[in-house]
């Protein structure tokens, strides 16, 4: 009787610690994909955040050294549009790739929902926020993108905002690849 009872709590244990370490083994691998899908995610997120934050620091600077002498922004947009095909061909590539990075963005923290911290979703929407702009556009009578989008990248407030945080995203962004 008593090598029954001992056969039977060794097959027992046997039984219970290879469940518990298929069990620990499978969780493992979960927790790996998982945190590789976070930190490819974080990657692609973190270069199409730097492509905006820097695109829209690029324009703002470009803007402001090519037209700090006229009167508004309006007068800068009239004169950009005068040379929208020549002489600032580039310039209008680089707003048309601005707002696809914006676009890819905004994708990429949908995503983004699932893994990334609540602290770092909240300061990416809001960095989004001080991007977002409303225009009206009934070409080829009335189009205000062009205003609105300098008068966006130039605003003072929206744009230490913007810097303020970037430097919390990136922050944000280190924590969860560590």
């Amino acid at each position: 009787m008593e090598l029954w009872g001992e056969t039977l709590r060794l097959v027992l244990v046997a039984i219970i610690s290879g469940a518990a370490t298929y069990w620990w083994g499978k969780r493992a691998k979960i927790d790996d994909i998982r945190i590789k899908r976070v930190h490819a995610l974080v990657e692609t997120m973190s270069i199409a955040f730097l492509g905006v934050h820097r695109g829209m620091e690029r324009l703002a600077s470009w803007f402001e050294s090519n037209f700090k002498n006229l009167n508004s922004i309006a007068e800068g947009v009239d004169r950009f549009r005068q040379g929208v095909d020549t002489i600032y061909a580039s310039k209008k590539d680089e707003i048309e790739q601005l707002a696809k990075d914006k676009a890819t963005l905004g994708s990429l923290v949908t995503q983004g929902q699932v893994y990334l911290p609540e602290k770092l979703l909240n300061d990416l929407a809001a960095y989004m926020e001080t991007c977002s702009f409303h225009y009206s556009n009934v070409w080829p009578l009335f189009d205000t993108y062009l205003e609105e989008l300098f008068e966006n990248i130039l605003d003072i407030e929206k744009r230490s905002a913007r810097a303020r945080l970037e430097q919390k995203i990136m922050k944000g962004f280190r924590r969860v690849r560590s």
